[in-house]
Protein backbone atom coordinates (compact mmCIF):
# COMPACT_ATOMS: atom_id res chain seq x y z
CA UNK A 1 0.00 0.00 0.00
CA UNK A 2 2.56 2.24 0.98
CA UNK A 3 4.62 1.82 -2.32
CA UNK A 4 1.64 2.88 -4.38
CA UNK A 5 1.14 5.53 -1.96
CA UNK A 6 4.26 6.88 -2.67
CA UNK A 7 4.41 5.84 -6.74
CA UNK A 8 1.39 7.93 -7.20
CA UNK A 9 2.55 10.64 -5.43
CA UNK A 10 5.62 11.12 -7.23
CA UNK A 11 3.71 11.05 -10.48
CA UNK A 12 1.53 13.63 -9.44
CA UNK A 13 5.11 15.98 -8.21
CA UNK A 14 6.17 15.15 -11.41
CA UNK A 15 3.02 16.21 -13.57
CA UNK A 16 1.93 19.28 -11.33
CA UNK A 17 0.94 21.48 -14.36
CA UNK A 18 -1.78 18.88 -15.75
CA UNK A 19 -2.94 18.74 -11.96
CA UNK A 20 -3.31 22.26 -11.64
CA UNK A 21 -5.54 22.08 -14.92
CA UNK A 22 -7.57 19.31 -13.57
CA UNK A 23 -8.33 21.16 -9.96
CA UNK A 24 -8.78 24.48 -12.02
CA UNK A 25 -11.02 22.40 -14.85
CA UNK A 26 -12.84 20.91 -11.78
CA UNK A 27 -13.80 24.51 -9.84
CA UNK A 28 -15.00 25.61 -13.36
CA UNK A 29 -17.07 22.61 -13.82
CA UNK A 30 -18.90 23.27 -10.42
CA UNK A 31 -18.90 26.77 -10.99
CA UNK A 32 -21.01 26.21 -14.33
CA UNK A 33 -23.24 23.34 -12.62
CA UNK A 34 -24.07 25.38 -10.03
CA UNK A 35 -25.71 28.13 -12.34
CA UNK A 36 -27.64 25.87 -14.68
CA UNK A 37 -28.95 23.43 -11.77
CA UNK A 38 -32.35 24.49 -10.57
CA UNK A 39 -32.09 26.18 -7.20
CA UNK A 40 -34.59 25.40 -4.15
CA UNK A 41 -35.84 21.91 -2.64
CA UNK A 42 -39.71 22.82 -2.84
CA UNK A 43 -41.00 23.38 -6.39
CA UNK A 44 -42.01 26.93 -7.39
CA UNK A 45 -46.32 26.04 -7.31
CA UNK A 46 -47.27 24.52 -4.30
CA UNK A 47 -50.10 22.15 -4.90
CA UNK A 48 -51.21 21.84 -0.75
CA UNK A 49 -50.58 18.16 -0.90
CA UNK A 50 -47.70 15.82 1.47
CA UNK A 51 -47.82 12.05 0.99
CA UNK A 52 -46.37 9.72 3.01
CA UNK A 53 -46.79 5.85 3.60
CA UNK A 54 -46.91 4.59 6.50
CA UNK A 55 -45.23 0.73 6.88
CA UNK A 56 -45.65 -1.78 9.66
CA UNK A 57 -44.56 -5.38 10.93
CA UNK A 58 -45.08 -7.91 7.89
CA UNK A 59 -47.16 -9.78 9.82
CA UNK A 60 -49.89 -7.20 11.45
CA UNK A 61 -53.22 -7.70 11.24
CA UNK A 62 -55.50 -5.82 8.99
CA UNK A 63 -57.02 -4.53 11.92
CA UNK A 64 -54.23 -3.54 14.26
CA UNK A 65 -52.94 -1.67 10.79
CA UNK A 66 -56.60 -0.26 10.23
CA UNK A 67 -56.43 1.04 14.13
CA UNK A 68 -52.95 2.42 13.63
CA UNK A 69 -53.92 4.38 10.39
CA UNK A 70 -56.74 5.93 12.80
CA UNK A 71 -53.98 7.03 15.08
CA UNK A 72 -51.84 8.69 12.77
CA UNK A 73 -55.33 10.53 10.96
CA UNK A 74 -55.92 11.50 14.67
CA UNK A 75 -52.61 13.09 15.17
CA UNK A 76 -52.31 14.86 12.16
CA UNK A 77 -55.57 16.56 12.73
CA UNK A 78 -54.70 17.12 16.16
CA UNK A 79 -51.87 19.25 14.70
CA UNK A 80 -52.72 23.05 14.97
CA UNK A 81 -50.18 23.36 11.73
CA UNK A 82 -51.97 20.88 9.28
CA UNK A 83 -54.55 21.42 7.49
CA UNK A 84 -58.13 20.97 8.91
CA UNK A 85 -59.14 18.27 5.85
CA UNK A 86 -58.93 14.81 7.10
CA UNK A 87 -56.16 12.56 5.74
CA UNK A 88 -57.07 9.96 1.85
CA UNK A 89 -56.14 6.97 2.52
CA UNK A 90 -55.11 5.16 -0.51
CA UNK A 91 -53.89 1.66 -0.10
CA UNK A 92 -51.77 0.32 -1.94
CA UNK A 93 -50.23 -3.33 -2.39
CA UNK A 94 -49.75 -4.97 -0.08
CA UNK A 95 -52.61 -2.86 1.47
CA UNK A 96 -51.92 -4.41 5.06
CA UNK A 97 -48.69 -3.41 5.47
CA UNK A 98 -48.22 0.17 3.85
CA UNK A 99 -50.89 2.31 3.07
CA UNK A 100 -50.21 5.19 0.81
CA UNK A 101 -51.80 8.75 2.36
CA UNK A 102 -52.23 12.24 1.44
CA UNK A 103 -53.20 15.22 3.09
CA UNK A 104 -54.46 18.11 1.13
CA UNK A 105 -55.50 21.50 2.28
CA UNK A 106 -58.58 23.49 1.69
CA UNK A 107 -57.61 26.19 -0.38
Amino acid sequence: MHNEYAGGLRWVLRHQALMLCVVLGTMALNVYLFMIVPKGFFPQQDTGRIGGRTMAAQDISFPAMAEKQRQLAQMVLDDPLSPRSPPLWAATAPAAARPTWAICSSR
